[in-house]
């Protein structure tokens, strides 16, 4: 029985430019002056290195190539890939911690928000993530993500209660 072939290696992609129509579709253009319009971005590493190894697809899926490093975009090209990713990893920012309490292994947070005090359910010790420069990432029993940009910057309370629960 023959195998299959692997998988093509996903090639980067250089001198490129992107933007969006009027009607909120986008499009690539690669350096050889081809258009693909209704492309899709995405970031396998979305917590640790948003910013590297960005895939842009094609309105099927195929993997047109990959984007190496943000950096190397134009700014409003760069521009618009940090905002489409945002939108897919929508994160709500916790300002403060207001406290936590656990019962028949969940765990409820109360926390201040961008978006005014939300009530959030934890089920697993693995839906709160320590990740690297401070930052916290909780996800709810719904899939909802929240985001502590930086430990240390939350006040004592905060950070007090956040501590005691982790």
């Amino acid at each position: 029985m023959p195998s299959a072939a692997p998988p093509a290696p996903v090639s980067k992609l250089e001198g490129i430019r992107l933007w969006r129509d009027a009607f909120n579709k986008l499009h690539l253009e690669l350096a050889n002056g081809a258009v693909v319009s209704g492309v899709v971005v995405v970031s396998p590493f979305p917590l640790s290195a948003p910013d590297r190894c960005v895939l842009v697809r094609d309105p099927a899926g195929a993997e047109l190539g990959m984007i190496a490093d943000l950096d190397e975009l134009d700014p409003r090209s760069r521009a618009l890939v940090r905002d489409e990713l945002a939108h897919q990893h929508l994160t709500t920012l916790i300002l403060g911690v207001v406290g936590a309490t656990g019962h028949r292994g969940v765990t409820t947070w109360e926390f201040e928000t961008e978006r005014g005090p939300r009530t959030v359910h934890i089920k697993q010790r693995g839906d709160v993530r320590t990740l690297p420069g401070g930052r916290v990432l909780f996800t709810d029993v719904n899939g909802m993500r929240y985001e502590i940009p930086n430990m240390d910057a939350l006040d004592d309370a905060s950070r007090l209660s956040l501590e005691a629960k982790m």
